[in-house]
């Protein structure tokens, strides 16, 4: 019993995802932007390093994963057995 998700909903998801991972980003920046402005935030620097590589990172696989599925997706070839 196999159940095939349409195309829309899954571009939708990953989208959603990229977004995800840009405001994630975007918070990362305030809060930096708040400690270097002397202003009380409970997140130390090695924290905010650490969570904006990893959803800069995970923003680059997910584009790289929509460009490739979605945008310019290549024709598959049969195998032959």
């Amino acid at each position: 019993m196999r159940f095939r998700i349409p195309r829309w909903v899954s571009m939708i998801i990953t989208l959603l995802q990229l977004t995800q991972m840009v405001v994630g980003c975007w918070i990362n920046i305030k809060a930096w932007q708040y400690k270097q402005n002397g202003e009380t935030c409970q997140v130390t620097d090695e924290n905010l390093k650490v969570s904006i590589a990893m959803y800069g990172t995970y923003f680059l696989l997910f584009a790289h994963f929509f460009l490739g599925s979605y945008i310019f997706k290549t024709k598959k070839t049969k195998k032959i057995e």
